[in-house]
């Protein structure tokens, strides 16, 4: 679920991966890939996104999450 004070503080557009943090929420992952929030959580269960759960949130690593969607084909 979308935190409403979060997601204010996740830019729109990111221009360069260095204005990702090293370890990105599925607040993140939805808006580097395009997908909705939802679809990334069901990709996470799946584990067909590289992240591991921590308490009730889906976690991965920059670079990791990085490699994965260079390889996604839509």
């Amino acid at each position: 679920m979308a935190h409403k004070y979060y997601i204010d503080q996740v830019p729109r557009k990111v221009y360069s991966w260095d204005e990702v943090p090293v370890v990105i929420d599925t607040v993140w992952m939805a808006r580097l890939s395009g997908f909705t929030e939802t679809y990334v959580r069901i990709l996470c269960r799946k584990n067909k996104i590289p992240a591991k759960k921590t308490g009730t949130e889906w976690k991965a690593d920059r670079d990791a999450f990085r490699e994965w969607l260079t390889g996604v084909t839509p």
